[in-house]
């Protein structure tokens, strides 16, 4: 082992973050970043670093294979520090780079990571169309367009989509276009990791099937500078507001004009939210052919429309926030907060899942 590989695992083993560019040699010693994740969006990890190179170039780095890793100190049975684990890894693409100062001894960068389907925003159509396919059918061919292996995307559907007559891409990127589909039909998105690759995969659903489940994190605020490598949540709060307290959708079909195509009242809350909600909502748009079931309403009817626009609604009535130590939380995770058993202090929306 060389003298400057030696150096780059000493520092390596000081920092707790570690990052790495496909092609770049240099040793990348991250500064500081900063991260953002969401349901049906892209996350975007933006990360100041120094290097003793001098001039990196956008050549070297932009749309270049990146990984950002998170490594957690674990503890002996003496409190020795050994080996640190692997708390998370974030891989995507570098999609932004600058250099931001320099010095005798190194030079200051900052790089944005992003998945691969963050770029789908640079390929821009002016209009074309699918005929006789269904949303899931429009999006995998269009991921498949760009390269997508079959296993760097999944489907875990629990509802039949059915074919439309023609789909229209008009003045849209392909990545606006693929969420417009989406959030259409109330099919969302998240990213997981590939556990032999190590790169992301995307993960397509429309029901909690595809949430992430079995974590659970202590409530406990921090004090002092230690906290024993034991992950913890806290600064709890919580928000509740007034929303629409129900909703009904009606269409016009050409072929079948004695039908109006009119859906039941919907309210999802099941009357629940009678006492704290507000307003009929009516929505007149050319997106259904048939009524459908009033129970088990098929996708993409009259009743199914009516539903999922309420669902919406009721979305944003309670807004939960707190502050978490525990670098593996991810969008979708279904997190269970382990509360303080002597005197609760957790509100009873905090204690179901």
């Amino acid at each position: 082992m060389s003298l400057l590989d030696t150096a780059k695992n000493l520092l390596q083993g000081q920092n707790r973050y570690r990052l790495e560019v496909q092609g770049c040699s240099d040793l990348l010693d991250v500064e500081h970043f900063t991260g953002r994740e969401a349901a049906s969006d892209t996350y975007r990890y933006q990360i100041t670093f120094t290097c003793s190179a001098q001039d990196l170039s956008a050549q070297q780095l932009l749309r270049r294979n990146a990984s950002l890793t998170f490594s957690a100190p674990i503890s002996n049975l003496m409190g020795l520090a050994t080996q640190p684990s692997v708390a998370k890894r974030v891989h995507g693409v570098v999609t932004d780079f600058r250099r931001l100062s320099g010095s005798a001894d190194e030079a200051r960068y900052q790089l944005v990571i992003e998945p691969f389907f963050a770029l789908l925003r640079h390929q821009i159509r002016s209009h074309r169309f699918f005929i006789n396919q269904s949303i899931p059918d429009v999006v995998e061919q269009i991921l498949r367009e760009h390269n997508f292996k079959g296993w760097e995307f999944e489907f875990h559907l629990e509802k039949e989509y059915p074919k439309r007559e023609q789909i229209n891409q008009i003045n849209e990127s392909d990545r606006q276009f693929i969420e417009r589909l989406l959030s259409e039909v109330g099919i969302f998105y998240r990213f997981g990791l590939q556990d032999d690759t190590q790169t992301e995969v995307l993960h397509f659903t429309d029901s909690q099937r595809g949430y992430v489940y079995d974590k659970t994190l202590p409530l406990n605020s921090p004090s002092g500078l230690s906290d024993n490598h034991v992950d913890s949540v806290w600064g709890l709060s919580l928000r509740h507001q007034v929303v629409e307290s129900t909703v009904f959708a009606k269409d016009y079909n050409h072929r079948l004009a004695e039908d109006t195509l009119i859906s039941a009242v919907a309210d999802m809350t099941r009357g629940d939210g009678e006492k704290i909600n507000y307003g009929d909502v009516y929505h007149y748009k050319g997106r259904h052919l048939t009524r459908g079931d009033k129970i088990r309403p098929e996708t993409e009817t009259a009743n199914f429309w009516a539903r999922l626009d309420h669902e919406r609604f009721l979305a944003r009535q309670t807004l939960l926030r707190g502050e978490s130590s525990a670098a593996d939380l991810t969008p979708l995770l279904v997190l269970s907060i382990q509360d303080n058993p002597l005197s609760s202090t957790l509100p009873s929306v905090f204690k179901s899942p």
